[in-house]
């Protein structure tokens, strides 16, 4: 019998979690899932504005604006119940093959079919099961974690790897993840601490100096972009308050 492919058992994990979610659907939604179920009916009354929902605590819950708003259409066709839980769906199924991703970006590490047990390790298992009717955004977060270590990875070990347009998608996928969790941030320190573990080596490769600028740029955006949302100057983003806030981790 002739083994099942990485896309084969990608497909057969998809299919795994679509069966689980629908003899879910009739649970109800619990703690955040009705705060964000709550943020989306608020973004939708705004006009998809997200602007008014970020100003104001009472809307937003204090919780990053990002997977309110980009629910915010299937809350509106499905109901929140509904709209949520396919949200989380397509988000945790981004993790699937954002999984795959890494596994091939650390494909030289890993024992001769290692591509496919990592997907079983790292995928099948109930927190992550749960995560595609949980109505909430982990698993969108962690695909883009995941993602954004594999492109700092493949940035670090392929010379071939285009250094500035290689460094303005991880910083697209860093800004996404503070957008959607304030969890976020620690990826401004990991992401930059891996290329400086292996700053001797990459000092001594051609593409060094882009490198080294592209990604300066990069960092110096991102940070503008936290210090506003600290003082409360990004229309976008805020990191204050209870909630998803950062203020009850002073």
């Amino acid at each position: 019998m002739r083994a099942l492919s990485s896309r084969g058992l990608l497909l057969l994990l998809l299919a795994l979690a679509l069966a689980c979610t629908w003899s879910a659907r009739g649970l109800p939604l619990v703690r955040n899932s009705l705060v964000y179920a709550r943020a989306s009916e608020n973004v939708i009354a705004a006009g998809y504005d997200p602007r008014p929902v970020v100003a104001d605590s009472r809307q937003s819950y204090d919780k990053p604006i990002l997977y309110a708003w980009a629910s915010a259409p299937l809350v509106r066709l499905l109901g929140n119940h509904d709209g949520l839980r396919a949200s989380s769906f397509l988000t945790s199924a981004a993790f699937l093959l954002a999984l795959l991703h890494f596994a091939r970006s650390f494909r030289a590490l890993l024992p001769e079919r290692g591509e496919r047990a990592f997907l079983w390790l790292a995928a099948f298992g109930p927190c992550v099961v749960y995560q595609f009717w949980s109505a909430h955004p982990d698993g969108w977060f962690a695909a883009l974690a995941v993602l954004a270590w594999s492109q700092t990875h493949r940035l670090v070990t392929r010379p071939e790897a285009p250094p500035v347009r290689g460094m303005l998608a991880l910083g697209a996928t860093l800004l996404v993840a503070i957008l959607l969790k304030n969890y976020g941030l620690v990826l401004l320190v990991s992401c930059p601490a891996y290329f400086l573990w292996h700053l001797r080596r990459l000092r001594a490769e051609p593409r060094a100096a882009r490198l080294l600028v592209s990604g300066l740029c990069v960092l110096a955006l991102l940070g503008l972009f936290v210090l506003t949302a600290w003082t409360g100057h990004n229309p976008l983003s805020r990191l204050e308050g209870e909630g998803g806030g950062v203020g009850q981790y002073a």
